[in-house]
C-alpha cells in the first residue's frame, strides 16, 4: 500500500515537471516566433519604404523608414535611405545628421563620410564642416576634392592666408568651387564693377554651392550700395539655388524693406515643410503689418499645443492680435507668457506699447534701448518714437525731468524734430556742462521762457559759481510762472552765494509762512542757519518747530537746539539733544552725521565711528553714513571695516572714483596687491586725467613691477597742475629705475639710454642713470 502511494506521488511529480518543461518550450517558441515575426516585419517595412521611394511616394517612404528606425535605432540601411530621401527634399541639415549616424554604425563605409561632408557643405554648416575636415586631416591625407572644400570653409572662417595655402596645394583642381576660392582670394585686386561682373558670371554655375554663395555675396554688396532692386534679384536667385538657406534670408530681406506681402509668401512656403516657431513668428509679423487679422488668428490657432517654443510662438501671435485690436490687458498677459523669447524689432515695439500703457518706466527704457541698439528699421523706430512722445510729455508735466530726458535721448533722431525733445536734450546738455557760454546764450534766446531750460541754466551757473547769473535766471523762471520747488532753492543758493544773507532769511520766512509744515524747507533753513552761524535764527527756529504738528518737525527742533549748543561750544548738551532726536527719529541720516561730527570735533573718533555704524543699522542704504564711517575707520587704520564699508557703496556713491582710489590704498595697506591694482585701474580708466586716480594707479603699477606701464601714468601726474606728493615722485623714480634695468636686460639699449636721460633730467647725477647710460653707450658703439 505504501509502495503504491510512493509510486503515485513520484508519477505526479514527473507530470508536473513535464508540464513545466512543455510551458517553457512553448514560451521559447513564442518568443522565437515573435522575434522572427518582428524581424520579418522590419524587413517588409524597409522593403516597402524602398519601393515607395522608387515609385516617388516620398511621404510614405519617410513614414515607413522612420517607423523602421524607431523599432531599430541601429538599422544602418534605413538610416542611409532616410538620409538620401532628405537630400532629395533639400533638407541637408537633417541629412548630415543621419549620414554622421550611419558612419558611426559602419566606419568602413567611406561613402558615408563623404556624403556627411557634402551635406554639411550644402546646409551651410561651415564651422562644423571645418572641424570635421581638420580632424580627418590629422588622421589621413585629404583627397583633392576635400582639400578644395577645406580651403572654402577655411576662407569662410576668415583665415584667408590658410585658405590660400590649401588651394595652392591642389593646382590641378579646376572645379567650380576651386575657381570660386581662387577668385575670392584675389578679389581685392579688382575694381568693384569688375568684381560684380565676374561674380554674376559665376551665378550660372552648375555647382549649387557656388551658385548660392555667389548670389548671396552679390545681394550683400548690392544692399550695401543701396541697390534694393538688385539685392532682391539675387536674394531670389540664392533662394532658388538653396531654398533651405536662401528662403529665410529672402523673407527677412522683404520684412526689412517693408515688402510684407512678399515676405508672407516666402514664410508660408517655408511652413509647408512643417511647423516652425521662428518662421511662424515672422509670418505673423508680416501679416500684422498688413492688418490681416483673420489670417493672423488662423496662424496662432496652429500653435496651441507642442513644446515650449511652439507655445511661446502662439502666445506671441496672440500678442500681435491684441496689439492690432488695441487690447492692452490681453497684450500684457500674452507678452508675459512669451517671457522675452521673441526679441525682434516688432516684438520690442509692442513691448514698448504695453509698457507705456502700464506706466512701467524701466521696461519702456529697456525696450527703447533695445530698439536703438538693435537692427530696427527707420519705420519701426519712428513709430516707437511716436509712442514714447506722449509718455515723455507726461513725465515733464509730473516734473520728472531726468526720466523724461533719458527717454528723449533714446528716441533722438527717430522722427521729425520735436520741440519737446530738443528742449529736454538742450537742458540736459546744460546740466552736464556740454554747452559753452555762446551755446547757452543761443539756447536761451531760442527758448527764453522755457522752465526746463531756465532751470538747467540756473543750475549750471550755480555749479560754476556764477551766482549773479544764476539769480537772474531763477528770477526769470519764477516770473515766467515756473512752479518747480527747485526754483526757490536756486534763488536761495544764488543769494547766499552773493552774500545776501538777510534776503535769504526773508525768502525762507516768506516760504515757511506759506508752507509751515514742509519738513524739507525747514531742514534747508536749519542748514543755512548753521552754515552761516546765525544763532538768533536758530533759536527762533527751534522755538517755532517745538510747536509744530508734524513729529518730524519737532525732531528738527531738537536738532536746532543742538546746533545752538554747538555754536556755544557746549558739546555735551549738543550730544544729549542729538541722541534724544535720534531716539525720536532713528531713520534720519543727518542726525547721526551731525552727532558724529560733534564727537569727531571733540576728538572722540571711535565714538563717532560707532555712531555712524549705529546709523547704518537703522538706515542700511545711506551712502553718506557708510562713507563717513569708512573714512573714520581708515584714519584709525581699521582696514577691514573700512574696506567693507567702501566696497558696499563703491557703485552708489556720487563720486565712485573717489571710493575706488580710497579702496585701492586700503587694499595695498592690507597686502591685497591684486585687488589694489584692479581697483586703482578702474578709477583711472573712468577718470584718466584726475590726479588722485593717476597717483593711485601709477603707484600700484610700480608696486607690482609693471614699470613700463607705470612711467607714462606717473609722467602725466607730474605734468598735471598741482604739486605732486613726495610719494608720487618716489614712485616715479622707482618706476624709472626699474624700467631702465628691464630695458637693459632685454637688450633695448637705445630705449635704455633715453630712459637714463629722462631720469637725469628730473634727478641730476642719479647714480643708476649714470651707470646704465655708460653701459648702454658702450654696447651701442660695439
Amino acid at each position: 500500500m505504501m509502495a503504491d502511494r510512493k509510486r503515485m506521488k513520484k508519477s505526479g511529480l514527473n507530470y508536473v515537471l513535464l508540464a513545466l518543461l512543455a510551458l517553457v518550450t512553448l514560451g521559447c517558441l513564442g518568443v522565437f516566433g515573435w522575434f522572427m515575426f518582428r524581424s520579418h516585419r522590419k524587413v517588409v517595412r524597409y522593403n516597402e519604404a524602398v519601393r515607395a521611394m522608387e515609385t516617388g511616394d516620398s511621404s510614405l517612404a519617410k513614414l515607413l523608414l522612420l517607423e523602421t528606425i524607431r523599432e531599430d535605432r541601429n538599422h544602418e540601411a534605413a538610416i542611409a535611405k532616410l538620409a538620401e530621401l532628405l537630400e532629395q527634399e533639400g533638407d541637408w541639415q537633417g541629412a548630415a545628421q543621419l549620414w554622421r549616424r550611419a558612419s558611426g554604425l559602419n566606419a568602413f563605409q567611406t561613402e558615408y563620410v563623404g556624403r556627411y561632408q557634402q551635406a554639411l557643405l550644402r546646409s551651410g554648416s561651415y564651422e562644423q564642416l571645418l572641424n570635421a575636415l581638420e580632424r580627418q586631416n590629422q588622421k589621413s591625407a585629404l583627397t583633392p576634392e576635400q582639400t578644395v572644400i577645406f580651403a572654402f570653409v577655411t576662407l569662410k572662417s576668415g583665415k584667408a592666408a590658410a585658405a590660400g595655402e590649401l588651394i595652392d596645394s591642389v593646382p590641378g583642381e579646376k572645379s567650380p568651387l576651386a575657381v570660386l576660392v581662387r577668385f575670392y582670394l584675389n578679389r581685392e585686386k579688382l575694381p568693384r564693377t569688375e568684381l560684380l561682373r565676374k561674380l554674376e558670371e559665376l551665378t550660372s554655375s552648375e555647382d549649387p554651392v557656388v551658385a548660392f554663395d555667389v548670389c548671396e555675396t552679390i545681394a550683400r554688396v548690392r544692399s550695401t550700395l543701396g541697390d534694393t532692386e538688385g539685392a532682391e534679384k539675387f536674394r531670389r536667385a540664392a533662394a532658388n539655388a538653396n531654398p533651405r538657406l536662401g528662403e529665410p534670408q529672402l523673407g527677412d530681406f522683404y520684412l526689412q524693406n517693408g515688402k510684407f506681402e512678399q515676405a508672407a509668401e516666402v514664410f508660408r512656403s517655408m511652413l509647408k515643410r512643417g511647423p516652425a516657431p521662428v518662421t511662424a513668428v515672422k509670418l505673423g509679423e508680416a501679416l500684422a503689418a498688413q492688418n490681416k487679422l483673420d489670417q493672423l488668428k488662423a496662424l496662432s490657432g496652429q500653435y496651441r499645443i507642442g513644446n515650449k517654443p511652439m507655445l511661446q510662438a502662439g502666445y506671441y501671435l496672440d500678442s500681435l492680435t491684441a496689439f492690432l485690436e488695441k487690447d492692452p490687458k490681453r497684450l500684457a498677459a500674452n507678452l508675459k507668457l512669451v517671457d522675452g523669447a521673441v526679441r525682434s524689432p516688432v516684438a520690442r515695439m509692442i513691448g514698448l506699447y504695453s509698457a507705456i500703457g502700464t506706466r512701467d518706466l524701466p521696461e519702456v527704457e529697456k525696450q527703447l534701448t533695445a530698439l536703438r541698439d538693435g537692427a530696427a528699421t527707420a519705420t519701426i523706430r519712428e513709430r516707437a518714437g511716436g509712442m514714447a512722445l506722449p509718455c515723455i510729455a507726461e513725465l515733464v508735466r509730473e516734473n520728472r525731468i531726468e526720466d523724461a530726458t533719458r527717454l528723449a535721448r533714446l528716441v533722438q533722431g527717430w522722427m521729425k524734430p520735436e520741440l519737446l525733445l530738443l528742449r529736454l536734450i538742450t537742458a540736459d546738455d546744460l546740466r552736464q556742462g556740454r554747452l559753452g557760454s555762446a551755446e547757452v546764450k543761443q539756447a536761451l534766446g531760442a527758448f527764453p521762457k522755457d522752465p526746463v531750460l531756465l532751470n538747467a541754466a540756473a543750475a549750471r551757473a550755480l555749479q560754476q559759481g556764477e551766482f549773479a547769473a544764476a539769480l537772474e535766471l531763477a528770477e526769470r523762471n519764477r516770473a515766467a510762472g515756473g512752479n518747480n520747488p527747485g526754483i526757490l532753492f536756486q534763488l536761495l543758493a544764488a543769494r547766499e552765494g552773493l552774500g545776501k544773507l538777510d534776503e535769504v532769511s526773508a525768502e525762507f520766512g516768506s516760504a515757511r509762512r506759506k508752507q509751515p509744515e514742509d519738513t524739507a524747507l525747514a531742514d534747508l533753513y536749519l542748514s543755512f542757519s548753521v552754515r552761516n552761524r546765525r544763532a538768533g535764527e536758530l533759536k527762533l527756529l527751534a522755538e517755532e518747530l517745538r510747536q509744530a504738528k508734524t513729529p518730524e518737525l519737532r525732531v528738527l527742533a531738537l536738532a536746532a537746539e543742538a546746533e545752538s549748543a554747538l555754536l556755544k561750544q557746549d558739546s555735551a548738551a549738543a550730544e544729549k539733544l542729538l541722541r534724544e532726536a535720534i531716539a525720536a527719529a532713528p531713520s534720519l541720516p543727518r542726525l547721526y552725521l551731525r552727532l558724529a561730527e560733534a564727537q569727531e570735533a571733540a576728538g572722540k573718533n571711535k565714538e563717532a565711528a560707532a555712531t555712524l555704524e549705529t546709523g547704518l543699522k537703522a538706515i542700511p542704504a545711506d551712502v553718506e553714513l557708510a562713507y563717513r564711517a569708512a573714512r573714520l575707520h581708515a584714519l584709525a587704520d581699521d582696514l577691514e571695516p573700512a574696506i567693507r564699508l567702501y566696497s558696499r557703496i563703491a557703485d552708489r556713491y556720487p563720486d565712485p572714483e573717489l571710493i575706488r582710489v580710497n579702496l585701492s590704498e586700503l587694499y595695498a595697506a592690507a597686502g591685497r596687491s591684486a585687488e589694489a591694482l584692479k581697483t586703482a585701474e578702474s578709477a583711472w580708466l573712468a577718470k584718466p586725467d584726475w590726479p588722485p586716480a593717476q597717483e593711485s594707479y601709477g603707484i600700484r603699477l610700480t608696486e607690482t613691477g609693471a614699470f613700463d606701464r607705470a612711467v607714462p601714468v606717473l609722467d602725466r601726474r607730474l605734468l598735471a597742475a598741482g604739486k605732486p606728493e613726495l610719494r608720487v615722485i618716489q614712485a616715479w623714480r622707482t618706476a624709472m629705475e626699474g624700467l631702465i634695468r628691464q630695458q637693459f636686460e632685454t637688450k633695448e639699449y637705445s630705449a635704455c639710454l633715453n630712459s637714463c636721460r629722462k631720469l637725469s633730467e628730473r634727478i641730476p647725477n642719479s647714480p643708476l642713470a649714470v651707470e646704465f647710460r655708460e653701459k648702454a653707450e658702450k654696447l651701442i658703439k660695439k
